[in-house]
């Protein structure tokens, strides 16, 4: 939505989404928005990736994509 118009509208060649997933967080700092980890019905895995969003310059990138850690008991 842009606010000072108040209308909503469609992001376009925003580049390849991140993967659909559940158990994961978000968190935003004012104008980025992240999306951290999370588990995937398409590969029945955890994801490890972070992904941010830029508001202010609809800008999406990765900033992170390695392997998920794992607890030590």
């Amino acid at each position: 939505m842009r606010n000072a118009a108040q209308r909503w509208f469609e992001l376009q060649n925003m580049g390849s989404c991140p993967l659909r997933r559940s158990c994961h967080a978000m968190a935003s700092d004012g104008t980025r928005v992240f999306v951290l980890g999370g588990s995937s019905n398409a590969r029945e895995d955890e994801i490890s990736d972070i992904h941010v969003f830029d508001t202010s310059m609809c800008f999406r990138s990765v900033i992170s994509s390695g392997q998920p850690t794992r607890l030590r008991t």
